[in-house]
């Protein structure tokens, strides 16, 4: 279980034509391309600022809930857990992108070696770190704070949304999938042991990303309090 102040770290606040804005940075649910929209729309610190995680939480993390509050819009992208995973471990594991963090990560929590780290080891290693788990696969529910979302729609629906959101222009900016794993590498297959252990693990994920896809707008909203009250 995350604590508060992770789940707050992870709400940045940008302005954009006179709106506020605040975008939950979910790990493996585009935050890269969201960054550089929020980056290229409302630029803070140096000019040569990165668009790492850590250079967002000087700059633009939320100060507190009643910041969250204030904003016009509350944006959410949600994901299929099970393929949120699989990437994340093709990602880091396979491709060995940025993987510093959750080798150190998983070499601590399982005392094995994250360079022979098999899928299946991967998922074991997930449903049994806990509250230890690297962000990339912390559950999406877990990453929320108790309030309504307003803003709440599927990865794949994010090129709609954003002109939803921004307008025709400045949607744009989402019309291209930025991937860091380049395609060459293939997805691997879970056995069926896995996929168990995922779905309860995921549980309460994947019935939010059901919620979302049963809704017939791009965009629906969401009660994070309950999501919240459940979980602490």
């Amino acid at each position: 279980m995350w604590k508060d102040i992770h789940r707050l770290n992870n709400h940045f606040i940008f302005e954009c034509e006179g709106k506020k804005y605040c975008f939950v940075n979910i790990r493996k649910n585009a935050c890269s391309s969201f960054r550089r929209f929020i980056h290229k729309v409302d630029p803070r610190g140096p000019e040569d600022s990165d668009l790492a995680f850590r250079h967002f939480r000087v700059h633009y993390a939320a100060a507190d809930l009643s910041e969250v509050v204030s904003c016009d819009e509350r944006i959410v992208i949600l994901r299929d857990p099970i393929q949120r995973l699989v990437s994340a471990y093709v990602n880091k594991f396979v491709a060995r992108v940025g993987n510093e963090d959750i080798f150190n990560n998983y070499r601590g929590t399982t005392g094995k070696d994250p360079e022979q780290a098999t899928i299946d080891d991967f998922v074991d290693y997930v449903c049994a770190a806990a509250g230890k788990l690297d962000a990339h696969v912390v559950p999406q529910s877990q990453q929320l704070m108790p309030l309504e979302y307003t803003s709440v729609f599927l990865m794949k629906n994010l090129p709609a949304a954003a002109v939803q959101l921004f307008g025709d222009s400045l949607g744009q900016h989402f019309a291209k999938r930025v991937n860091s794993t380049p395609p060459k590498f293939e997805r691997p297959t879970l056995s069926d042991a896995s996929m168990g252990k995922l779905e309860a693990f995921y549980q309460r994920d994947m019935e939010l990303v059901r919620l979302v896809s049963e809704s017939s707008a791009i965009r629906t909203q969401i009660d994070g309090a309950a999501l919240y009250r459940n979980q602490v």
